[in-house]
């Protein structure tokens, strides 16, 4: 091996911060407000003050700034706990429309 670390990610991911509004699609309906910390176009990662539970289909309206709002389906793909920042949460989207992708890719491109 030569040194070079290979990233694995099937879609790129850049640091940023944007409200967010999470929802559990269950009978239980939990819904709280955060802010994202890491984004892509495959899902992005969030803190959350309780446990969502890995697996957990969640509703997330993204913050897009002036575009608008990304609305879509996500699956909770781990939770760690953080202590008193409560769970650090990252999902994969499940539903991007062709409008909520333009979206995240000029987000993206700006650098968040």
């Amino acid at each position: 091996m030569n040194g070079e670390v290979k990233n694995s990610r099937r879609f790129p991911r850049i640091r940023s911060e944007r409200s967010i509004r999470v929802s559990r699609l269950d009978p239980e309906g939990l819904m709280g407000l955060s802010s994202t910390r890491v984004l892509g176009l495959g899902g992005c990662m969030f803190f959350h003050p309780e446990s969502l539970g890995a697996g957990t289909l969640v509703g997330l309206e993204i913050d897009a700034g002036q575009g608008g709002t990304v609305v879509t389906t996500a699956r909770v793909v781990y939770e760690f706990f953080r202590g008193s920042d409560g769970y650090e949460v990252g999902v994969e989207f499940l539903d991007l429309g062709p409008r909520e992708s333009g979206l995240l890719q000029r987000l993206l491109a700006s650098g968040g």
